[in-house]
């Protein structure tokens, strides 16, 4: 064989050689190293990792209030039903305030009495009123005196005429058709409006007003020409002995303080006599109707306001758009909630979670069947649509958060009692590399030591579903442990 033949055999035995080497190799690294395709994998990285705990609650909403009438006496009208929305300060009901105006004006009169007495007894008190008195001066305090007399048999006959209108407008409301009292379909909240008749009752009102506005001034002017006179008059007056005595001017002066504050409980009462709203929100409750007689007696409270007048209340309100979450804590997790926490809140029925703040801790504990716990309000943030006081929701309360730290799965951890660790493959074998784990969430825990970031530890088999969330898993592919619920963040 010449040397070219032989050189040309023994490059095909080289190129055979390499040929089966690659072919060896392609099928080490397909075949031989095939065990490390036998699990899933994931890596030791750095992310975010926030802790929670999780609780059920209800919803409620964040301004509610009983409202009441501040006097009593019969409901006259009701303008609201129960799921109505309203704005402020819209008239929700009322009482009938023919009573209510006969007192104002019984105690306007009580109080001019009074003061007409102290005036006069004022004037006695001096006894050169008369002797100093010049014929002018006392014709005008004739004229005065005459005026306020006049004044007030004027405001007489104004209330009654008053009581007249006012009480027919009472009539037609009782006859008013129920639709118009309590709204309809396309009313939106505001006060209905109330039958024509009520003009006279206003008008009337107005006049009545003005009378006793009129009476005053001329009852001020009186008693100013009587000071007057009176003082013109010390001089003289001296010698004089008078039949009124310096305690009767302190006993009329009582009496008109006294009437005054009869005046002013009996005014607050016939203001009282309405309920308005305090804001905008939702009729929650209404336990009154027209022609029912309300409390026992006029009050000095505020109508409107959360009154004490019976044991129900009269309306319930909620306010709209802001909302808050009721919830129970477990005395064992109490400690770890903390004001201004944040929390996802998932309401009965939503696909989405709302966020939210824990606002407030309750010091006072329930005990409920051996079992102690710890009211938490969460409120619920912005002013989002579809909430309904007293439905249900999921509260998953932030206890603790950790940002940019070595985390991996937290299905890839296991323990064997306090010892924690997780799968390492080194070649064909399986190691467990021991760790030590910070703050836990749903899906990602945090490594404080054992691993470094992007080393690859085992999840579960290939033909193993991914272990459950949790730690407190047994075995290498065990199931999900429990504990709190925890998520991820970002």
């Amino acid at each position: 064989m010449s040397s070219n033949n032989l050189n040309a055999a023994r490059s095909k035995i080289i190129i055979s050689v390499i040929v089966l080497v690659v072919i060896a190799l392609g099928g080490y690294i397909l075949f031989g190293s095939s065990s490390s395709a036998k699990y899933r994998l994931a890596s030791a990285s750095l992310g975010n990792v926030s802790q929670s705990i999780s609780v059920s609650g209800t919803i409620e909403p964040t301004s509610s209030q009983n409202l009441d009438f501040g006097s009593a006496g019969k409901v006259a009208t009701v303008n609201v039903v129960v799921g109505q929305q309203v704005q402020s300060g819209a008239v929700l009901a009322s009482l009938d305030t023919t009573a209510l105006q006969a007192q104002v004006a019984s105690a306007q009169a009580s109080l001019s009495s009074a003061q007409l007495k102290l005036a006069n007894d004022q004037a006695a008190a001096s006894a050169a009123s008369a002797a100093t008195s010049s014929p002018q001066s006392s014709a005008n305090i004739s004229n005065l005196e005459n005026a306020v007399s006049a004044d007030q048999a004027k405001l007489s006959a104004d209330q009654k005429a008053e009581q007249s209108a006012c009480s027919q407008t009472s009539s037609s409301m009782s006859s008013y058709p129920a639709s118009a009292k309590t709204g309809s379909s396309t009313r939106t909240g505001s006060a209905l409006s109330a039958p024509s008749t009520s003009s006279s009752c206003t008008s009337a009102q107005l006049q009545f007003s003005s009378d006793q506005i009129q009476l005053s001034n001329a009852q001020q002017k009186y008693m100013n020409a009587l000071s007057q006179e009176i003082s013109n008059s010390k001089s003289s007056s001296q010698s004089s002995q008078s039949s009124i005595s310096p305690q009767q001017i302190t006993a009329d002066q009582d009496a008109v303080t006294a009437a005054q504050d009869n005046l002013n409980i009996a005014e607050n009462n016939l203001s009282n006599a309405t309920i308005t709203a305090p804001f905008s929100g939702t009729i929650a409750q209404v336990n009154i109707s027209p022609g029912q007689q309300f409390g026992s007696g006029g009050s000095g409270g505020s109508g409107g306001s959360s009154g004490s007048a019976s044991a129900t209340p009269a309306i319930v309100i909620n306010g709209t758009g802001s909302y808050n979450v009721q919830a129970s804590i477990s005395d064992a997790q109490i400690n770890q909630i903390k004001t201004g926490n944040s929390a996802s809140i998932t309401p009965a029925g939503f696909t989405t979670s709302l966020s939210g703040t824990v606002t407030q801790i309750t010091p006072f504990a329930t005990t409920t069947a051996g079992v102690t716990t710890y009211p938490v309000t969460v409120s619920i943030n912005g002013s989002p649509s579809g909430l309904f006081p007293g439905a249900s929701a999921q509260v998953s309360i932030v206890i603790a958060q950790k940002h940019q730290v070595l985390t991996v799965p937290t299905s890839a951890i296991h323990s064997i009692g306090s010892h924690q660790f997780v799968l390492i493959q080194k070649g064909k074998k399986i190691i467990h590399q021991k760790i030590t784990t910070g703050i836990s969430g749903n899906f990602s825990t945090q490594i404080l030591s054992g691993l470094h970031s992007g080393e690859q530890i085992i999840l579960s088999k290939i033909t193993s579903t991914v272990p459950g969330t949790g730690l407190g898993k047994k075995g290498p592919f065990g199931g999900g442990g429990g504990g709190a619920k925890k998520k991820v963040l970002g």
